[in-house]
């Protein structure tokens, strides 16, 4: 939601709050089998999952308390209503991005704390869930070395050891900048960036799944079952389709 002088013209932007757009049919990693555009349960959770990492990191590392989430259909909004961020301009919310997300790789890797710890989970976290199919598109020759040693190289990641991951040798920063590009499209930073977007709203229907979007009291124990709209279990189809 943003607020403006002149709403009925969308003139005169006052503030807006800061918003997160993670859809399950966009993951840059999916635990499943779906194709592109897909959407099934298992990328639904992960999908959630994603967006509680996110809650976590803009609670305890930003101090942001007025957190709250939606189902969208196709994935999950994180919505941050806490107001010194609401006049964030767009630099800045690039930046929030760039720090919630892990989307750049830190100058020092080594600290415990911080954006350097943010970033080393976030790349361990995706690493550890590419396939190698994905490794040798980017990495043709070195593919099955990187997947051969990926144990050694999470561990070194979780930790901060540069100097372990040079067991890959010059492909060891690549694999750095492959994760940092990746890390940043689990969200779709053009809505956290955009000032003036406008989200699905709650109680309506997402025709392409015939799910409700919906506020969501407790994103720990959300259930894609709260979400079936009414006419969805009378008619006995209580499945997930593609969007």
């Amino acid at each position: 939601m943003a607020l403006y002088e002149h709403p009925s013209r969308r003139a005169g932007w006052i503030k807006s709050e800061l918003a997160f757009d993670v859809d399950a049919k966009d993951l840059p990693v999916k635990p499943c089998g779906c194709g592109e555009g897909g959407v099934c349960e298992k990328c639904l959770e992960e999908a959630r999952r994603v967006v509680m990492l996110f809650s976590d990191v803009l609670s305890s590392d930003l101090g942001l308390r007025d957190l709250r989430f939606s189902y969208s259909g196709r994935g999950f909004h994180l919505r941050v209503l806490d107001e010194p961020v609401s006049r964030l301009e767009q630099n800045e919310r690039a930046q929030v991005v760039s720090y919630v997300t892990g989307g750049v790789i830190p100058t020092d890797l080594s600290l415990a704390l911080g954006y350097s710890r943010v970033f080393r989970e976030f790349a361990a976290r995706t690493l550890e869930r590419l396939p190698e199919e994905r490794l040798r598109e980017v990495f043709p020759r070195a593919a099955a070395k990187i997947q051969q040693k990926k144990e050694e190289v999470l561990q070194a990641l979780r930790r901060g050891r540069m100097e372990e991951m040079r067991t890959l040798g010059e492909k060891g920063e690549r694999l750095l900048e492959f994760l940092a590009r990746l890390n940043s499209s689990w969200v779709d930073g053009r809505v956290t960036v955009d000032v003036k977007r406008i989200l699905r709203l709650p109680s309506t229907l997402h025709s392409g799944v015939s799910m409700k979007c919906m506020y969501i009291k407790d994103i720990e124990s959300f259930s894609l079952d709260q979400a079936v709209p009414k006419f969805v279990r009378e008619g006995g189809n209580g499945g997930l389709g593609k969007a």
